[in-house]
């Protein structure tokens, strides 16, 4: 099992802790930790979630640390 590749936090948030991306290197997928959504008016556009799935708000600043965005450079925290 290979570890998380960091990709970067976001330098904005008030404790540096979230919003935050890793990818997972022997899957490629995308690891997200964002802001629990909370707000009703949001829930009932999205409906109900699926068995162990979850919505996070994640801000458009932070599409900077995917590859596929930034052209490949991953190193941008």
């Amino acid at each position: 099992m290979m570890a998380l590749e960091f990709l970067g936090g976001d330098s904005e948030s008030d404790d540096g802790g979230s919003p935050t991306v890793w990818r997972d290197p022997a899957t490629g997928d995308y690891i997200l930790r964002g802001w629990e959504v909370a707000e009703a008016f949001t829930l009932a556009d999205t409906g109900e979630n699926p068995p162990g799935e979850t919505l996070i708000r994640f801000p458009a600043r932070m599409m900077q640390f995917f590859p596929e965005v930034n052209r490949g450079d991953a190193d941008l925290q």
